[in-house]
């Protein structure tokens, strides 16, 4: 039967040997000179498994931190929780690209936590926009759109502004619709 002491010693080194597997892949992938103390693993030995490990952790936490920042209230969401994740991703997909193999799950995971960031940021700009509002309000708010769009409708021709996933209709110069589209257009 093993002592308290001896659990807290072998959970030690555990996590030593993560934070050494981490420094290594981080090294490793940004190429930077590393000092190793004795007995550390240097960087080029660090195995895919170890990168798969820290990429999974990591895709995890970021999916998780954007699930819960989701749930909370429209107004008290934080723009800069989601471009932080939306940094992480792309920086973690980078690192993914690296392995053989290239791990399509996880890719495909970290992809999804992307989407979702971007379309919470697309919920907090809209959510500043007002139906009524001119072209000029609406430009000072969201800025210029990707591009403009003529529609034909039955009361006459509609103005679209496409941002993102949003499409925003003006008739005679004020905003009349608010759309937000399951892809990017």
């Amino acid at each position: 039967m093993r002592g308290r002491k001896g659990r807290q010693v072998e959970l030690t080194l555990a996590a030593c040997r993560f934070s050494t597997a981490l420094a290594a892949v981080i090294l490793a992938v940004h190429g930077a000179p590393v000092t190793l103390a004795h007995g550390e693993t240097p960087p080029a030995v660090v195995l895919n498994q170890d990168k798969i490990d820290w990429l999974t952790a990591e895709a995890d936490a970021a999916a998780h931190a954007v699930d819960a920042e989701v749930e909370r209230p429209l107004t008290q969401q934080r723009e800069a929780l989601y471009r932080g994740m939306l940094a992480r991703g792309a920086e973690l997909i980078r690192v993914i690209n690296t392995i053989e193999g290239r791990l399509p799950r996880l890719k495909a995971r970290v992809n999804e936590t992307m989407t979702k960031a971007n379309a919470a940021l697309e919920r907090i700009a809209n959510g500043k926009l007002q139906i009524g509002m001119s072209t000029e309000q609406v430009r000072e708010s969201r800025g210029g759109p990707s591009r403009i769009s003529l529609v034909t409708t039955a009361t006459g021709v509609r103005e679209q502004w496409h941002y993102g996933m949003t499409v925003l209709s003006f008739d005679d110069g004020n905003l009349v619709e608010i759309l937000l589209m399951l892809t990017v257009e």
